[in-house]
């Protein structure tokens, strides 16, 4: 009686996964060195994999992750915030990336260049790893992406309320200074 390949797996499963798990018991560490090798030399290779597949199947893709997430949400967030909290500069230099395009490097050019300084009010602002709580934001133009350089906290929401126009903060100077000659 000959069996078909499906069929003799089939038959032999129970047997094979026992087999399976004593030779890599048995070769653990070999393995995941052999596995880590291939990773770090086919590194691109395995990236344009994931994202083919993500790609392909986005919609299973979003499904999946999403399911995942409201399951683990408490454990994701707690490893968040704890690799966060262990490297506030890498985290601060994939979001300078992230968001506006520059690396931590362009950022202190930025920041020595205004000497260390908010470039509408002056206040010292620091640099990711400083030591120092405040650091400078990256002002930028909302509609070009253009990158105008670093302000403190307050100057750079301040910006944002009058909506990066200048005769709306012309019209605040005139306010301003109408109503302090009054007082």
């Amino acid at each position: 009686m000959s069996y078909s390949q499906k069929e003799w797996y089939q038959k032999n499963k129970v047997r094979l996964n026992v087999e399976m798990k004593l030779y890599y018991s048995k070769h653990r560490a070999e393995l995941l060195a052999k596995r880590a090798a291939y990773r770090s030399e086919n590194r691109d290779k395995i990236s344009a994999q994931n994202r083919k597949y993500r790609q392909e199947r986005s919609i299973e893709c979003k499904a999946r992750d999403k399911r995942y997430y409201l399951k683990h949400h408490k454990e994701i967030k707690a490893r968040t915030t704890r690799w966060v909290e262990a490297n506030p500069e890498r985290r601060r230099e994939y979001m300078l990336k992230r968001q506006y395009g520059i690396d931590l490097e362009i950022y202190l050019l930025m920041l020595e260049a205004q000497c260390g300084k908010c470039g509408i009010c002056g206040k010292g602002i620091g640099s990711p790893g400083s030591g120092r709580r405040v650091c400078g934001h990256v002002d930028h133009d909302h509609a070009t992406g253009k990158i105008r350089g670093l302000l403190c906290g307050s100057c750079n929401p301040g910006l944002g309320y009058f909506k990066n126009s200048v005769l709306n903060l012309e019209a605040a100077i005139i306010y301003l200074k109408k109503n302090t000659e009054l007082s």
